[in-house]
């Protein structure tokens, strides 16, 4: 379109052009019948001129005129090169400065632009799946054969570092200060009366190889029965008294076994014992081995499932961020003081490779190919220029010639 309208106004400069040197002819013509026709003739004479002249002008800026090598012609083309690092230069010095550019991230009030953005929940699930999908890509692209031992001896190292029995000792205290030790005992004493009913046999068998051999087998029975009652009643007593007395003697024997991994040197220096034995077991080192693989299959398969914990994790926490940046200004506030140093260091270590980058794109250009591409950018303006100077070259020329009428 932009191409077309400047087509019409070459058309319209050249058709003045020759309307004026027809003006021109006719006035010539009829001037020794008409003498007033002089004024028209000076006046179509001057506007040939100034249409000439600019025509010229314009034509010499892209091409050389009738493909004459006019020097100070085909300016565009034959100074591609400095006209590349010139507004390499101005690009550089005039729009991408540190000032600028900071002034118009500043202006620009990205943190609540950013907020609103969030607050759709397309782009919300856009940025989780950008997220995901790089978190995969460098996970897919470590290598395996060097990171899976590394994290391996990372997990191994921290688990080394974390003493068995005064960890073991927190757990217990904070069980036993919310009960819980009171609900395991719960579970686990009508556990053991159904145990104890299961195994019947075998305890009554047990009971048979204590006794003396003069005894009954019926004796022997007797005898198991009547401790299995007793435990029965011990255990449904328990169970429906929460301050039965065996209650008390559990929470000191557990008050107790906290004081000791604590406090207790050999007990602490057993349980360091029994660590090292279970991180030395073939079964764990196998496991820690395997550590990496199973996270990094995990994180690549859970990267592909838009319903996947770590993609859900990921939306929720840039919707969060999205409702953080409307509501608190402190935060923009933040946002906007780590943009600006972001931008202006960028303005100040790319600025050479900026003015490069113009330069060098416009170096790349084919020397007609940059004349026709800026001939189609302002040449409508041009035109006008050629417009303008037919009519105001005709107007200088009508004022010259009455002035020298007066003087004269």
């Amino acid at each position: 379109m932009a191409e077309t309208n400047g087509w019409n106004v070459r058309r319209i400069a050249t058709g003045l052009l020759v309307l004026m040197t027809v003006v021109f002819v006719i006035a010539t013509t009829v001037e020794r019948t008409h003498p007033w026709a002089v004024w028209i003739r000076v006046t179509a004479e001057a506007s040939m001129v100034g249409a000439l002249a600019d025509w010229f002008a314009v034509v010499a800026l892209f091409r050389h005129p009738f493909g004459i090598p006019i020097p100070h012609t085909a300016i565009i083309p034959s100074r591609k090169e400095q006209i590349g690092r010139a507004l390499g230069r101005f690009v550089q010095e005039s729009f991408l400065t540190r000032e600028n550019v900071v002034a118009r991230v500043r202006h620009a009030d990205v943190g609540t632009r950013i907020g609103v953005w969030l607050e759709d929940p397309t782009h919300v699930a856009q940025v989780g799946r950008q997220v995901t999908e790089g978190i995969a890509a460098v996970v897919a692209s470590l290598d395996d054969d060097e990171l899976g031992p590394a994290v391996a001896d990372l997990v191994l190292e921290r688990l080394r570092s974390i003493h068995f029995a005064p960890l073991a000792s927190r757990a217990i205290a904070t069980a036993t200060a919310e009960g819980r030790h009171q609900e395991l005992l719960d579970a686990f004493l009508p556990a053991l009366g159904r145990t104890l009913d299961e195994n019947r046999r075998g305890l009554l068998d047990a009971v048979a190889a204590s006794s003396p051999w003069w005894v009954p087998r019926t004796l022997d029975e007797t005898v198991l029965e009547k401790a299995l009652e007793v435990a029965h009643r011990f255990i449904d007593d328990v169970v429906a008294n929460p301050r039965h007395e065996f209650r008390r003697h559990v929470d000191a024997m557990a008050e107790e076994l906290v004081a000791r991994l604590r406090d207790d040197p050999t007990l602490v220096a057993r349980g360091e014992e029994l660590k090292a034995e279970l991180l030395a077991n073939p079964a764990v080192q196998h496991y820690l081995d395997g550590i990496w693989e199973g996270t990094k299959a995990n994180l690549l398969t859970q990267a592909e499932d838009p319903e996947s914990p770590i993609r859900i994790r990921v939306e929720s926490a840039v919707s969060g961020f999205g409702r953080s940046l409307r509501s608190d200004a402190e935060l923009r506030g933040r946002v906007e003081v780590w943009l600006t140093r972001i931008v202006g260091e960028i303005a100040d270590r790319f600025e050479g490779e900026i003015n490069d980058l113009v330069t060098t794109t416009v170096d790349r250009w084919d020397a007609v190919e940059t004349s026709e591409r800026l001939e189609e950018l302002i040449g409508r303006d041009l035109q006008f220029i050629r417009i303008n100077g037919t009519v105001v070259g005709g107007l200088a020329g009508l004022v010259i010639y009455a002035t020298s009428q007066l003087i004269g």
